[in-house]
Formats: structure tokens, sequence, C-alpha cells
């Protein structure tokens, strides 16, 4: 459990920990978010989210499909099923979340903040402090994994 002076690395290192020790915890959590989504729909409407924060718009398949090194077309059919269940939109080639797919990553967002702050936390009084610290870690942990893994999307 971090103190309140621990620093955000800290913060970051225990939070990587939880993870890595609860990986089955995930699809569950998903499950249990009431966003409605499977797991495969929370990683692309995440996925898509992330990319459109990190480079102040939103991406396209082919850089998507690109970075995860696999052949441009191959995610078509699992967009355009997010795009027909009304989660995702495109614009050309770009792909925009739509309200309900907004409403879905906010979900899952405050899900994931609730479970990660139940971990490292035992009274509801650190628990409000600790989701604003919680929300702000996963942010920079997950600007970094991007960034690592798709190094032409590194924050300016």
């Amino acid at each position: 459990m971090p103190a309140s002076q621990s620093s955000d690395a800290e913060l970051e290192t225990l939070i990587s920990r939880l993870v890595r020790r609860n990986r089955e915890a995930v699809g569950d959590l998903v499950a249990s978010s009431g966003a409605g989504v499977d797991l495969p729909t929370a990683w692309g409407l995440l996925g898509v989210r992330l990319r459109t924060r990190l480079r102040d718009h939103p991406p396209r398949q082919r850089d998507i499909e690109r970075r995860l090194c696999i052949p441009h077309g191959v995610l078509t059919s699992f967009y355009d099923g997010l795009v027909a269940e009304g989660y995702l939109s495109r614009d050309g080639e770009l792909l925009l979340l739509t309200d309900r797919g907004r409403t879905a990553v906010v979900t899952l967002g405050d899900a994931w903040t609730s479970w990660l702050s139940e971990q490292l936390v035992e009274s509801d009084s650190e628990r409000a402090v600790m989701d604003a610290r919680v929300r702000a870690a996963i942010g920079r942990i997950a600007r970094r994994l991007m960034a690592e893994d798709q190094p032409d999307l590194t924050p300016a």
C-alpha cells in the first residue's frame, strides 16, 4: 500500500506489479464493469482512445495494423463490427469514438481505477485521493507503453 508521500514512480511500480500478478482479473473486470463490452471490444476502444490522446487526432486502421506488424486489412472486419455496433465511426481512414464508444471507455476507466484503488488502500476515505493518483498513473503508464511500442507516438 503506498503512503500518501509515495512518488509517482512508486505508485506506477505498484500498479504494474498488481497487473502482472492479476492478469486474469482484466477479463473479469471488463465483464463486470457495466460497459457492456467484451475484452476484444475493450481493447479496440481503449486503443483508439489512447492513440487519439497521444497523437491529438484519431488513428487510422492501417497505422494500428502496421504497429501490430499485421498486414493491412486484417482488422477491417473487427473495426467494421465496432462501427456496426455504434462504438466507432469512420471518417475516411480515421477511426473515431462515438458517444457510445466514449461512454464505454469512461466506464472501463472508472472500473479499472476503482479496482486498482481497492487493491492499494484499505479505507474509503483514502480511496478518493487514491483514485485521482491512480488515474494519473494509469495515463502515464499507458503513454509510456504505447510510446515504447510505437516510437512515432512519443508525446510532444
